[in-house]
């Protein structure tokens, strides 16, 4: 029988093909997430594994929290000058950084905090999110530029030239500001009426492990990345070198944020005496105590529970299958019964039994197509409107598109499973008395 049967079929069953189409769109979205949360997961790892396949990473922080300030700055940049120099290990460097801008179209993307807005001469400015970071980090982590470059060596040390200072900006402020821009600011730290020069534009999802509180290493970052936190929407500066431009409480909050990157292939004893000679350094350029903590057991444990909620939303999803399948043999089982009168009117007409078995299952296949042709059309409609990109005032942010690899998985696995779940219905056809078929009147 040809597929228009089977279309008329469908139209015919409007009410039964509407909650099969809707159940088959809840299907097709959850195994399209899981795939594009698969394809994150391979991501991430790929990205841990060239960052940290080779190295062992620790944690380097103060012990101390309730004092305001170090009692010698020059002391301790000049420790961390040697720490940052050292060829048996990467001294990173990482701080959140207080930088204000003039207000701008789309600062609420960008700003650090809901009451961080402060109004001067009438003139509005916003507490943007930054970091400051050193050399050993930028390459640690593999940073880079779509556009522009990062900071040079001079930039490290010099900091500003003319009140200007050298910034990198996340991907999402690319439309706002383009490399050479600059930025008119209220301050840096403790420099009123700091300017800002970009010197380029960060590739999408740049992230750096930097994000830290008191109580745990890192923050989870907006994307779900386990380890690191996304820089779309941050302004990265360097970490300068000069003691005048470090206040004392400005180096009280860098103590709490730096890294310790060592080559994994070191033996124990090796790694042990690097560690402890870093934290005497320390200690006696601070006169406080430091606390240096293995991370290689926290990258591992954060990507199992990223994984774990991958398993969590496949094992979701093999339970709506289960009940998808429930259903759709239901729905068909008690459509045939109805339809008796219409098989008897195709076998009088001249068609076979494996006509009409094969028009069910060819109506189930395109069911499903249909059904997934409205599931991309829904994931568009969310990727264009509600998704995070979208929701942002920038044209220059490129909405997600459809995963076409991942679609063509779901329209192979949704036809062999609509060749499935037709086997009962069609073994039930194959039951009929074809004479009961051709009576009219039952």
């Amino acid at each position: 029988m040809k597929i228009k049967y089977a279309l008329k079929a469908i139209l015919s069953n409007k009410l039964l093909s509407i909650v099969l189409i809707i159940e088959l769109i809840c299907g097709y979205y959850s195994f399209y997430n899981i795939l594009d949360f698969q394809k994150q997961i391979n991501e991430q790892t790929k990205k841990v594994n060239f960052i940290y396949g080779n190295v062992s990473v620790y944690s380097i922080r103060l012990k101390t929290t309730g004092i305001m300030g170090f009692k010698d700055n020059e002391k301790l940049l000049a420790c961390i000058k040697e720490l940052q120099t050292s060829k048996d290990y990467k001294f990173t460097i990482g701080k959140e950084s207080d930088i204000r801008l003039k207000k701008f179209r789309g600062f609420e993307n960008f700003k650090a905090g809901e009451s961080s807005n402060c109004k001067i001469d009438n003139v509005e400015y916003v507490y943007a999110n930054s970091f400051a970071v050193n050399e050993n980090a930028v390459k640690s982590f593999d940073l880079q530029v779509q556009e522009g470059r990062l900071f040079d060596e001079n930039e490290y040390s010099k900091g500003s030239e003319d009140n200007i200072y050298p910034v990198v900006l996340g991907a999402n402020y690319k439309g706002y500001y383009k490399v050479g821009d600059v930025i008119d600011g209220l301050k840096l730290e403790e420099d009123i009426g700091a300017k800002f020069k970009v010197v380029g534009i960060l590739e999408r999802s740049a992230s750096m492990p930097l994000k830290f509180d008191y109580n745990s290493i890192f923050f989870q970052s907006e994307k779900g990345s386990p380890n690191f936190v996304n820089l779309d929407n941050y302004i990265v500066r360097p970490f300068f070198d000069d003691a005048s431009r470090n206040t004392a409480d400005d180096m009280f909050f860098w103590a709490y944020r730096n890294f310790a990157i060592l080559d994994k292939n070191y033996s124990e004893e090796k790694k042990e005496k690097i560690l402890n000679d870093i934290k005497d350094k320390l200690e006696n350029a601070t006169e406080e105590k430091f606390i240096i903590t293995s991370y290689d057991k926290i990258i591992t444990k954060q990507l199992d529970q990223y994984i774990n909620s991958r398993n969590t939303y496949l094992y979701t999803s093999i339970t709506v299958l289960i009940f998808l399948s429930i259903t759709i043999i239901v729905g068909m089982l008690n459509s045939i019964n109805k339809r008796k009168k219409e098989f008897g009117v195709y076998i009088s007409s001249g068609a076979r039994m494996k006509d009409i078995m094969r028009m069910i299952g060819l109506q189930m296949i395109l069911i499903s197509v249909i059904a997934l042709i409205f599931t991309a059309v829904t994931i568009l409609i969310y990727y264009h409107y509600f998704d995070g990109d979208a929701l942002m005032d920038n044209p220059y942010i490129k909405v997600k598109s459809l995963d076409f690899k991942a679609l063509a998985v779901l329209l192979f696995g949704g036809v062999a499973y609509s060749a499935i779940a037709s086997l009962i219905p069609i073994r039930k056809i194959k039951k009929l008395n074809i004479s009961d078929l051709l009576r009219r009147d039952d």
